[in-house]
């Protein structure tokens, strides 16, 4: 990395990782398992407008928090949310949780899975989201922990990993 932060190369590369996790492989999962039988409600018209236009709600939020996320990486951590460009300072603001761009991922899913009425989607969801249940405890938070040290420890002790916060969270000034 060069000067104050990402190159727009790695700024580019990064964002691909949840494009793929977003937008590629659902579509892929909505060619190739598009069927009736995938369907999560059936033949309920207005029900599944109403469902359609709450899952665009919740997409249109999960790229919102997304965006701010990786606005927040490069802007305040001078880093990208990739292992090849690591922020450089810790992150401490935006949606009052830990994991704000796994919570936008989350919910671009459950969004499009509603959209369209498809329980594959819904099934990449539940898997994407156990997956991520181990490895940010068991990988990304040791890595952060190794990279931060107590500036780590104590977010963490402040906020939660999943569940916002109601109010923004303020790091204790430290003696300089």
């Amino acid at each position: 990395m060069g000067g104050d932060g990402p190159t727009a190369l790695q700024q580019l590369r990064a964002v691909m990782v949840p494009f793929t996790a977003t937008i590629v492989i659902p579509t892929i999962i909505i060619l190739r398992y598009s069927t009736r039988d995938a369907a999560i409600l059936r033949g309920h018209k207005y029900g599944q407008a109403i469902v359609r236009f709450v899952g665009s709600a919740v997409w249109a939020a999960g790229v919102s928090v997304l965006f701010a996320s990786i606005a927040s990486f490069h802007k305040q951590g001078k880093g990208t949310l990739e292992p090849w460009a690591r922020p450089k300072h810790l992150v401490v603001t935006g949606l009052y949780v830990r994991n704000s761009m796994y919570l936008g991922v989350f919910a671009m899913l459950l969004g499009e899975a509603f959209i369209f009425n498809n329980k594959n989607l819904l099934l990449m969801l539940l898997i994407f989201m156990a997956v991520q249940a181990i490895n940010v405890p068991l990988h990304e938070e040791w890595v952060l922990r190794k990279s931060f040290g107590d500036e780590f420890t104590e977010y963490c002790k402040n906020v939660p990993r999943w569940i916002p916060r109601l109010h923004p969270y303020t790091p204790a000034k430290r003696d300089e």
